[in-house]
């Protein structure tokens, strides 16, 4: 984020501005704005001479050393406050300007060319810009804003009076203020929080952006892929930040703030009352137990987890730490995450999904396949499909997991399954890798009920299978033939359908015959209007957002079991 705060007392018209964004994080603020101009520090554009190459290459140096100790430091007191994955973030941000591949480029412009460091970096920088231009994939296009902003931070180190982090005087007046900007950096993400920022607002930025990720994992109150064409805002308008719904309002008028605090007032009174079921047992009114798990993705959703007294992590999703980086995580690496994950639950249960990554997600994808893409990612090679035709990352994968488990309760989820012969094929794998480990007791392995395959041959999975978990947002979508994603496909993604009832039923069914658990996750996990449903059916556990399981616990204990013959 390179740019000042910029002031202004012009008399504007106070007309009601609503907007959307493409994603939020969480939470709802009304604030005053304070806007931080886009743009680059000016950069000095100089011709040097062959006998100054050697100077300019040292000072690039010494702005490198400098910005990795500043980033290190970063890295220590998110560790040391507890922000382990915001810390990952920012260890890759660290990599990449230790990496010589970034930096080999901008050597090569003040070596050849005769450029000062300054501009050799801009111009590699709006190199990498026109390459990235054409690239189709948003996820690699994100990325690319991690290189941008590595590059402006480390512009910053030849400025001498432009310094990193803002002065006491711009801190103090982000107080409680909503910051409005083209684009953020991780670290400025971080820095406005600790400054008590009330919330963000970004132009640029999708639902995978590191800054994103960032404000979600410490609760910050964002929005990103906002369009301000023709919205202007300006310091100390009055402004309506709503990160659940992931729109905002500009002047909003009497009738809108007063709506909206009556909307957070009256969520601050049931999360208050909700408060209340958070040490309570998840069981019915007549004493039938049904745990409620959390869907989490990273460690920093821990605090969550914890406040609402989840019975466990029924879902924890490996993909983030697959898509963070630009090479799959190595077992070591792998390892270190789950432990972590493990150990802060303690003894309560963890269910690991293996890797679930198909052509919706290209970057690794291809990676992965040597594919670009596929014309229809939800029906190609994605989940255990994926990982039996890539070995070397699924025995990667199930080593870091066994390796876990002398540290807590665990389990592993194969997601994607089809048929038998997918189950048996991990298992013989992770047993092999058990061996190779001298580790004597293999973890519990369970599919996920994802397709009307599975659910119609839910009889002979079990026979396969340690447990199932029923994945209800890819059921619904496949039995419906509705992308979930689709706008136009909204009215047909109907969760109410008979096929999904009647589905659900067959597999609860065949896991009671066969004497396995079974779980549903997904959003009808937390959906009140099916908690009786999945009671009297019998399910063992539902996993769910962590925000919603207070709000379930609260209405199972009002229930009675009445069970169902299935």
């Amino acid at each position: 984020m390179s740019g000042n705060l910029q002031s202004t007392s012009d008399a504007v018209t106070c007309k009601r501005l609503y907007g959307q964004a493409a994603t939020g994080s969480c939470g709802i603020v009304i604030g005053k704005a304070r806007t931080l101009l886009a743009g680059a520090s000016p950069v000095p554009e100089l011709y040097i001479n062959a006998k100054d190459v050697a100077e300019e290459q040292s000072r690039l140096t010494d702005a490198l050393a400098l910005t990795v100790r500043e980033v290190t430091k970063e890295i220590e007191s998110l560790t040391h406050t507890g922000h382990h994955e915001v810390a990952a973030i920012m260890e890759a941000h660290k990599l990449m300007l230790e990496d010589e591949e970034f930096i080999v480029g901008i050597r090569r412009l003040i070596r050849e060319q005769k450029m000062n460091a300054e501009w050799a970096i801009h111009q590699h920088l709006n190199d990498l810009r026109k390459a990235f231009s054409d690239v189709r994939d948003d996820y690699l296009k994100e990325r690319f804003q991690d290189i941008w902003h590595i590059g402006q931070r480390l512009l910053q180190k030849f400025h001498r009076n432009t310094p990193t982090m803002m002065s006491e005087e711009q801190a103090a007046s982000c107080t409680s203020a909503i910051l409005v900007t083209h684009d953020i950096s991780p670290a400025h993400v971080i820095m406005i929080w600790r400054m008590g920022a009330a919330g963000i607002i970004v132009e640029q930025g999708g639902v995978n952006a590191h800054s994103m990720i960032v404000a979600r994992g410490i609760g910050l109150p964002m929005l990103m892929g906002v369009n301000l064409h023709g919205c202007t805002i300006r310091d100390g308008d009055d402004i309506i930040l709503d990160a659940e719904q992931c729109c905002f309002i500009v002047h909003p008028q009497t009738s809108d703030l007063l709506e909206y605090r009556r909307f957070m007032s009256a969520l601050g009174v049931v999360a208050e009352d909700l408060g209340h079921f958070a040490n309570r047992p998840s069981c019915s009114k007549d004493g039938h137990r049904m745990a409620l798990m959390a869907n989490i993705e990273f460690s920093e959703e821990l605090v969550a987890v914890h406040r609402c007294g989840a019975d466990g992590i029924g879902l924890f999703r490996t993909e983030f730490m697959f898509l963070r980086d630009s090479q799959p995580p190595d077992e070591e690496r792998q390892y270190q995450q789950y432990r972590d994950i493990v150990e802060q639950m303690h003894g309560r249960p963890c269910t690991f999904r293996l890797l679930d990554i198909g052509g919706d997600k290209p970057a690794m994808f291809q990676l992965l396949t040597g594919m670009e893409t596929e014309e229809n990612p939800a029906l190609g090679l994605r989940g255990i499909r994926l990982l039996l035709a890539n070995e070397d990352v699924l025995r990667t994968q199930l080593r870091a997991l066994l390796r876990c488990s002398t540290h807590g309760r665990m389990q592993i989820m194969i997601p994607m399954v089809n048929q038998p012969e997918e189950v048996t094929a991990v298992r013989q794998y992770m047993k092999q890798c058990a061996d190779e480990l001298g580790i004597n007791n293999e973890l519990p392995l369970g599919c996920m009920i994802e397709t009307p395959a599975a659910a119609l041959i839910a009889d002979e999975l079990a026979q396969v299978s340690d447990f199932f978990s029923i994945g209800s947002n890819d059921l619904i979508q496949y039995t419906l033939a509705a992308d979930r994603e689709s706008v136009h496909c909204r009215d047909y993604y109907n969760a109410s359908h008979p096929a999904i009832y009647r589905l659900i039923e067959m597999t609860v069914q065949a896991a009671r015959q066969a004497g396995i658990p079974v779980a549903v996750c997904g959003e009808l996990a937390g959906n009140t209007e099916w908690t009786e449903t999945f009671l009297n059916f019998g399910v063992d556990a539902l996993s769910m957002a962590t925000h919603r399981i207070l709000a379930v616990r609260n209405l199972l204990s009002r229930l009675r079991y009445v069970p169902v013959q299935v």
